[in-house]
Parts: structure tokens; sequence; C-alpha cells
């Protein structure tokens, strides 16, 4: 494992992703790279389909990526009383992690959404059918 690999486990009775949602909590982004194949993972895996391997470990990825694809909402969902109508939904790629790719909601000037446009995000709290969920939003770089 690399100097800025973590081992944070996942037990039998949590889902995959666990340790995914707990980084962000603490304001990070962790990310699956497989131990046997040095694969990235995502969605997170309890097994490697690629070479078997159980249980990848979680590394922290700068939050850092490129444009990948966008869209744009102006209706309103029941569950997403954060969200201002209307609003961009972006997709992330995050080339340290093998391109994997993330979304999140965009904030900043529209005119700057371009293919490939550097991203920066941060982790936010985004209230959700009442419930705090752990978020990160992305802006021009």
């Amino acid at each position: 494992m690399n100097a800025g690999s973590e081992t944070t486990g996942v037990t039998d009775a949590e889902p995959a992703d666990a340790p995914y949602w707990r980084g962000l909590r603490e304001g990070r982004l962790l990310m699956q790279r497989c131990q046997g194949c040095q694969r990235w993972k995502w969605p997170a895996v309890a097994r490697c389909g690629d070479c078997g391997a159980w249980h990848p470990p979680w590394q922290s990825v700068a939050m850092r990526g490129v444009l990948y694809s966008w869209i744009k909402t102006w209706q309103a969902f029941a569950s997403g009383e954060d969200c201002r109508l209307p609003y961009v939904t972006v997709l992330v790629a995050l080339p340290e992690a093998g391109g994997r790719r993330l979304l999140g909601l965009f904030e900043g000037d529209e005119a700057q959404l371009g293919f490939d446009a550097p991203l920066q995000g941060r982790v936010t709290v985004t209230r959700v059918a009442g419930a705090q969920i752990p978020s990160i939003r992305w802006r021009p770089a």
C-alpha cells in the first residue's frame, strides 16, 4: 500500500461503501483500490470482480477531477430539500483514482462547464428526506 493508503475495514454487517461515507463525514474522499490487481473500484465492492481479492482497501484521494458530463434540473423532487432550482449535477472523473467517476452538485458559473474542465470538490451536508447526508459539491478549479 502507498503512504496515503487507508485500511478502513468493513465488517460483514456494513455495506461495502461504509468507509466512503465515513470519510466524507470526516471531510475526506476515500476510494477503493484492490490490493491484488491495483484497479480502482467504484461503486464499492466486498470482493474484486477482476482478481477475486476480498475487501479491497481504501485510500485517500484528492477532491480534484475533470468534468465528464452534466445535466441541469428544473424540476423539484420531494426528497431534495437543499436543492434550489434549477441546479446542475456533474459527473466528475477522478484522475488520481483511475478515472472513476462521482456525482455531485455544481457550484459556480455554468459558463465554465465544458468537457474535461478541472473541478475542485468540497464536502458539504445535504438534507434529503429529513436526513443529513454528506455530499460533494464541485466548483471550477
